[in-house]
C-alpha cells in the first residue's frame, strides 16, 4: 500500500482554492494538472509503499496523539523550486508552532517504527499543481500578482491517515483512520 500521513482542508476553503485553480486554469491549461479539489491536503508523512502488517503499526502509533486543536491559515502562492523554473505550485501555510510539534512528533515516532527521516526541512504546503513544463508568463504574472492572496484558516482537530492509488487519471486518496487530537500536553506526546 502507497500510503501518507495528511491534515485535511474543510470544503469551505477547497471551494476558494478550487475559484483560484480555475483562473489560473483560464490562463494556463496545457502541460499543468491541477489537483482535484477532494485531493487537496497538508502532507506530514510520505511514507511511499508499506506492507499491510507495517500499516497497522502505523495506525496503533498514532492511535492517541496529545495535541491540542489548532488553527491554520493558508496564505500565500508559491512554486517549488520557484517561480523560474516551476515545478509545483502551492498555497502556504502559515508559521504555526503546533503544526511543527505535530511533525515533530510524527517524524519522531516514524524513525521509531523504522522509517528513514526526512532529509529536507518541514516546509508545511498544499500542493494545487504540478507543472509538465515551465508554465507561460501569463501564468507566472498572473501568481506573482496573487503571491500574498489569502484563502482563509481553519481549526485542524485531526490528522489522517490515506492511501494513494495511482491511476492514469491521477491519484485517488482513500481514507484509512482519522486521528482526532486529544487534548493534552501543549508540546503533544503520545500516550
Amino acid at each position: 500500500m502507497r500510503i501518507f500521513l495528511a491534515i485535511d482542508i474543510p470544503q469551505n476553503l477547497k471551494k476558494e482554492i478550487k475559484k483560484f485553480i480555475s483562473e489560473c486554469y483560464k490562463i494556463e491549461n496545457r502541460n499543468i494538472k491541477y489537483v482535484e479539489e477532494e485531493n487537496l491536503h497538508i502532507t506530514l508523512k510520505f511514507f511511499g509503499e508499506v506492507k499491510k502488517e507495517k500499516v497497522k503499526e502505523i495506525q496503533n502509533s498514532f492511535f492517541r496523539v496529545k495535541q491540542p486543536n489548532f488553527r491554520l491559515k493558508l496564505s500565500k502562492i508559491g512554486c517549488f523550486p520557484d517561480f523560474n523554473r516551476a515545478k509545483v505550485l502551492w498555497i502556504g501555510i502559515e508559521d504555526s508552532k503546533e503544526l511543527s510539534n505535530l511533525f515533530n512528533l510524527i517524524e519522531k515516532q516514524s524513525i521509531n517504527l523504522g522509517f528513514k527521516p526526512e532529509e529536507r526541512d518541514f516546509k508545511p504546503h498544499l500542493t494545487i499543481a504540478r507543472f509538465k513544463t515551465q508554465p507561460n508568463s501569463n501564468l507566472i504574472n498572473f501568481l506573482t500578482d496573487n503571491i500574498k492572496k489569502e484563502f482563509g484558516e481553519f481549526c485542524a482537530d485531526r490528522f489522517i491517515l490515506y492511501e494513494s492509488k495511482l491511476t492514469p487519471n491521477g491519484p485517488i486518496y482513500s481514507k484509512i483512520q482519522e486521528f482526532f487530537f486529544e487534548q493534552g500536553e501543549t508540546n503533544g506526546g503520545v500516550q
